[in-house]
């Protein structure tokens, strides 16, 4: 049958017109779509169960994979199965594995060489003909040992493995030293090799060994003259007469039993007595810079045969005004070749610090030195704990102060700015502690010096209060508490002061009192005090802030 285009036309807007269903018609097509759908699932293959398991084993677990995967194409989603309809199975097949014939071109081996691991053990376990340029850089770093001044040899392992005197190293291993410090370490194999050097290391290092072993053993080295034995070979200069006595104190450990003689010539002894010392002879000479001049002068005693001298603690002979005479006596030593050897002079330096006057006499008296420094120059020791407390006045620390000291044991030293202050310092203790105490101070002599610090060595009294220029120098062992009841004018006095305790590997503390009058040292004590890692007191803290807040207000 042929429609007409006007027929056409009329269907196609039937078509496009809108129909609204009843509600009858609608639940009939809604029945009529059911069956259609049920119908349609008929067709649809039946789901199996998917089933992977490992190639190494024979028994396979089944994983169920949901029908609902399956999109229902004569419908809006997914036609979702339902329960205990069946499954679709993936079946795996062994010879489908494509990874068996893979070979890769580098693989990773879980057992580690053992060669390689016993090449690279830490330098304690190796033999010192084993040791490559990192082992020495890690022991270096260990000991925190840096140097300068070209060819510096490496530093010292163990006793045993030096070239020092056997006769010596049976004395150092009998008093009880069993390894190094990392002072003597880096020094040591400088000063055998005869180079000059400056030893920067903080106070309690051990330094005081570390140029004691080089000289002994130089002058076993020596033939023995008759001649000779008015005439120092070795000379060592100090700035107290307390450190003199100490480190003669520390030779005469050896020198007794090496046939040698030293003498130290300090203030404090009459001039009779320096006299009577020189004429029994002797090879070394521990001397304070004015007393050696002063018996140098006198004709008493020749330096013509010093030819290893050693500054110690050369900043404070600085710092307590000695630097005219250091240079004078510099001067007066021989600078020509020693006739019994080849070598020259040699002149070693130990500091704790750096200042331009120190820079000043290495650059004009010692030949090409190599420099060692341990740990960071101008910082405190870190056996120390540095506790820092802010009192206005001088009861408020008297009353930390009671309560506090007898919470350590003695020997505690206390230092102060002022000789009076020493004094009221003795009378409030005893007053009000049962601890015992002892004074030095620059009005003191010599003879009620060193009874002081005896007593205190020997537990006859529990406190020692000092100033810096008595106190400077004083070797106490197992000090336990430092209390700077006055804080110190100057950061390197401080670091000097709460240096007699912690030393020789011992763990110390110190207490340090602030008040309003110490302002003017608080910011560079602030920077001290972070470096170390030690609490800052509220007081130091508002300070640095004002400043700040002051230097902000006067760029405004």
């Amino acid at each position: 049958m042929s429609l007409s285009l006007n027929d056409i036309l009329n269907k196609r807007k039937r078509v496009e017109k809108v129909q609204f269903l009843s509600k009858s018609k609608r639940q009939q097509l809604k029945l009529e779509k059911g069956l259609q759908q049920k119908q349609n699932e008929k067709i649809v293959p039946v789901a199996k169960k998917v089933t992977i398991g490992s190639r190494d084993s024979d028994s396979l677990s089944s994983v169920p994979v949901d029908s609902n995967a399956i999109p229902n194409h004569s419908g809006n989603g997914y036609n979702r199965s339902k329960k205990g309809d069946a499954k679709f199975q993936f079946q795996w097949d062994q010879e489908e594995d494509t990874s068996l014939d893979y070979q890769p071109l580098i693989t990773v081996n879980d057992s580690v060489d053992q060669k390689y691991i016993e090449k690279d053990t830490h330098w304690r376990r190796k033999a010192i003909s084993e040791m490559t340029l990192r082992d020495w850089r890690i022991l270096k770093e260990d000991y925190n040992i840096s140097s300068k001044g070209g060819d510096i040899p490496n530093p010292l392992r163990y006793w045993e493995e030096s070239n020092i005197k056997k006769e010596i190293l049976d004395i150092v291993q009998s008093l009880g030293f069993d390894e190094p410090t990392p002072i003597q370490r880096a020094s040591i194999p400088l000063a055998m090799a005869s180079r000059d050097l400056i030893g920067i290391a903080k106070t309690g290092s051990g330094k005081t060994l570390a140029y004691i072993i080089p000289a002994l053993n130089y002058l076993l080295q020596l033939p023995h003259l008759e001649s000779r034995d008015q005439i120092p070979q070795v000379l060592i200069l100090v700035p107290t007469r307390e450190l003199a006595l100490q480190v003669e104190k520390e030779f005469k450990k050896f020198t007794a039993r090496l046939n040698l003689n030293i003498i130290s010539l300090i203030g404090g002894h009459s001039i009779e007595e320096n006299v009577n010392s020189i004429n029994l002879g002797c090879e070394i000479v521990v001397a304070t810079p004015g007393r050696l001049l002063d018996c140098y002068e006198r004709k008493m005693i020749s330096l013509a045969e010093c030819y290893y001298v050693v500054l110690d603690e050369a900043d404070r002979m600085i710092d307590m005004g000695f630097e005219v005479q250091v240079l004078k006596i510099l001067k007066l030593l021989p600078t020509d070749q020693n006739r019994f050897t080849s070598k020259p002079r040699n002149t070693f330096m130990f500091t704790a610090t750096m200042s331009p006057a120190i820079q000043k006499i290495t650059k004009n008296y010692l030949n090409q030195p190599g420099t060692l420094t341990v740990g960071e120059l101008g910082t405190v020791v870190d056996t120390v704990t540095q506790e820092v407390r802010y009192f206005p006045n001088e009861n408020a620390k008297l009353n930390h102060l009671f309560g506090v000291l007898p919470s350590f044991r003695p020997p505690i030293i206390i230092f102060v700015n002022y000789k009076k202050t020493c004094e009221f310092l003795q009378n409030q203790l005893s007053k009000h502690t049962a601890l015992s105490s002892t004074v030095i101070h620059g009005s003191k002599n010599q003879d009620q010096r060193e009874l002081a610090i005896q007593n205190l060595r020997s537990g006859k009294t529990d406190i020692l209060i000092a100033t810096d220029l008595a106190g400077r120098g004083i070797d106490i062992p197992n000090v336990s508490l430092v209390v700077n009841f006055q804080m110190a004018n100057a950061l390197d006095s401080y670091t000097h002061r709460i240096g007699r305790t912690g030393r020789a590997g011992n763990r110390g503390y110190s207490i340090t009192y602030l008040g309003p009058e110490d302002s003017e040292i608080f910011s560079e004590f602030r920077k001290l005090l972070v470096k170390s890692g030690s609490k800052i007191p509220a007081e130091l803290r508002q300070h640095d802030m004002n400043e700040k807040r002051n230097m902000r207000n006067i760029e405004l």
